[in-house]
């Protein structure tokens, strides 16, 4: 069985080798399980993915040479919060519920 991930990285013109250490946990783990992704699954790998970026982005220089690098990964760390912030706003709302009922 294929992995539900290769037609998308086809797409994007990427390999397996081209993944982050988190990216390759999830695709791996995509690929081993028939079960569908839960929303868990996608709040832990986006957490994941969003300390490794931000470590990243940390340790590049904040040189000239690596002006393109370090503006990818300042996307990558954008859209990895907003990301997140989505993922978590049902947790958030429902804890909001709680507080306004008490």
């Amino acid at each position: 069985m294929a992995n539900p991930f290769d037609k998308i990285l086809e797409e994007k013109e990427l390999g397996y080798e081209d993944l982050t250490p988190a990216e390759k946990r999830l695709y791996e783990q995509a690929g081993n399980s028939t079960k569908a992704i839960s929303p868990e699954d996608l709040l832990d790998f986006v957490s994941d993915a969003l300390f490794s970026a931000t470590l990243e982005l940390c340790d590049t220089p904040s040189t000239p040479e690596f002006a393109d690098k370090n503006a990818h990964l300042k996307a990558r760390v954008k859209v990895y919060v907003t990301l997140l912030a989505f993922l978590e706003s049902p947790i958030k709302a429902e804890k909001a519920i709680e507080r306004s009922i008490r």
